[in-house]
């Protein structure tokens, strides 16, 4: 019973708590008392909602977020319950996340070599072996993997693109084999070998993975929406200002950026934030971050 009842005995008229406010945690994990039900009593002609975000007359913090449905006592008297919640503070979670790892192409500490000509080309046969020269010794060896940067000029446009591919043999200092199927139709216009980025990465194409996530959770009443940002993961985009996969010298942000990111062991957002009502006026936005690799 609350320690100052405010009506008379026998009048039903104003709503009157028969229990204490009963808090407890919301979340698994985290003991916080962050909702509390407390039930009243009342003559349903004399009943009226009470608004949401009304505080709780004994602790300000708990704000209302639902009342029940009503149970009949008989002689024209109710009971319900009223669910109060305080606003959480930030918390974080961990799990799973299947998540594409961006291509990390043309760029980082190797050189990139010019590719002078390509030969042995077959017109029927993809898995042909091609002879690649560079107008500079390459330092390649077989079983490197590299990064190729390739050109098509159709009739309207000039299309630029990055592939990737292992080097077969190496019967020169200025040449390499592999396979046709790699270049496909394009015109190979230099290469740099993947094997060492520095210490932060190694080159790759974009691939998915299942990688630990950090999900973070902040909330806020519905009146201060309007200043939540929805985060959104880090986009890349080409030198004709299209979004891709793979971040090269090039890309904004360039693979330097992302190279630092994975040195400082950052973590970016992963999927765009999600909005949603947690209890009744207070809302939960969910943003999934990973790191950088």
């Amino acid at each position: 019973m609350p320690a100052n009842p405010t009506y008379t005995d026998g009048d039903y008229s104003v709503a009157f708590a028969v229990t204490p406010l009963v808090k407890q945690p919301a979340f698994e994990g985290v003991n916080d008392l962050l909702i509390g039900t407390q039930e009243f009593v009342q003559a349903r002609a004399d009943y009226a909602a009470t608004a949401l975000d009304t505080p709780h007359p004994d602790d300000a913090d708990f704000l209302l977020v639902k009342e029940s449905n009503f149970q009949d006592l008989g002689g024209g008297i109710q009971q319900w319950t009223r669910t109060y919640a305080k606003i959480p503070a930030q918390r974080i979670e961990g799990r799973s996340l299947a998540w594409q790892l961006p291509g990390l192409g043309f760029g980082g500490t190797n050189p990139i070599t010019a590719i002078t000509a390509v030969t042995g080309i077959s017109a029927t046969d993809p898995n042909a072996i091609v002879t690649i020269t560079t107008g500079a010794a390459h330092g390649l060896t077989a079983g490197d993997w590299v990064f190729l940067f390739l050109e098509a000029a159709l009739d309207r446009y000039h299309s630029q693109s990055y592939t990737y591919g292992q080097v077969i043999a190496v019967p020169g200092g200025s040449s390499f084999t592999i396979y046709q199927g790699v270049l496909g139709q394009n015109r190979a216009g230099s290469v740099q070998n993947t094997a060492n980025y520095g210490s932060a990465v190694q080159g790759r194409k974009p691939e998915s993975n299942s990688v630990p996530a950090r999900v973070v959770f902040d909330y806020t009443l519905e009146t201060e929406m309007g200043d939540v940002v929805i985060l959104e993961p880090q986009e890349v985009r080409d030198e004709a200002n299209l979004v891709t996969d793979t971040y090269n010298l090039n890309t904004v942000p360039s693979l330097m950026t992302y190279q630092a990111q994975v040195s400082a062991g950052e973590w970016i957002v992963a999927q765009a934030s999600v909005a949603r009502r947690w209890q009744g006026n207070i809302w939960e936005r969910e943003t999934v971050y990973v790191k950088a690799q």
